[in-house]
């Protein structure tokens, strides 16, 4: 099973997205996701957790959202049209379809304020043993992520063809605390 090739130049965000994405497409997202469930159910942080945030799945996602978001310390974001931040929500009644491709709740439904939130877990392309994450390219999480509590966990979740030893970093990404694979969790920090 081919991994992400590094691109030509190391620096390059674009070229390794499109390396990643390739080495997606080789993954089997349902078993990536079974193992991730059994891995994140009886993770004694997630356990803890008042309030966990998840995401409602793209296509080359695990869905988290079944059997661990079960309750109501789940909730998940919802995109902010004019680029802002994400914004908290709990899964419950109508969910709708953005544009970009998942689900997510609808205007309406109640925000949950950032500092509520004790564990996030985050999607992304590609992830590097620091904790780096490359993202799809539209900076939500990046926006996001500051605007958290400092002691609230941010555990990416990533396969280990996606996990890399080194990605480019700008001063505004965000790393995470620790990387949630399909093997179990590995803390960074």
């Amino acid at each position: 099973m081919p991994g992400v090739r590094p691109p030509d130049d190391g620096h390059d965000k674009r070229a390794w997205r499109q390396s990643a994405r390739a080495a997606r497409r080789h993954i089997d997202t349902d078993a990536w996701t079974e193992d991730l469930i059994r891995v994140l159910r009886d993770w004694p942080p997630l356990r803890r957790a008042g309030t966990v945030a998840g995401f409602l799945p793209l296509p080359d996602e695990p869905d988290l959202s079944g059997p661990i978001a079960v309750d109501d310390r789940w909730v998940v974001p919802r995109v902010d049209p004019d680029g802002g931040p994400l914004r908290f929500h709990r899964p419950t009644g109508a969910l709708v379809r953005h544009r970009l491709g998942m689900e997510e709740p609808p205007p309406s439904a109640a925000c949950i304020p950032w500092d509520r939130i004790d564990l996030i877990l985050v999607p992304g392309v590609a992830f590097d043993r620091r904790g780096v994450r490359l993202g799809r390219g539209g900076g939500h999480y990046d926006r996001t992520l500051p605007l958290l509590r400092p002691d609230a966990l941010r555990v990416g979740v990533a396969h280990p063809d996606v996990l890399v030893d080194a990605l480019p970093e700008d001063r505004h990404d965000q790393r995470m605390d620790a990387l949630a694979l399909p093997t179990g969790v590995d803390l960074l920090r």
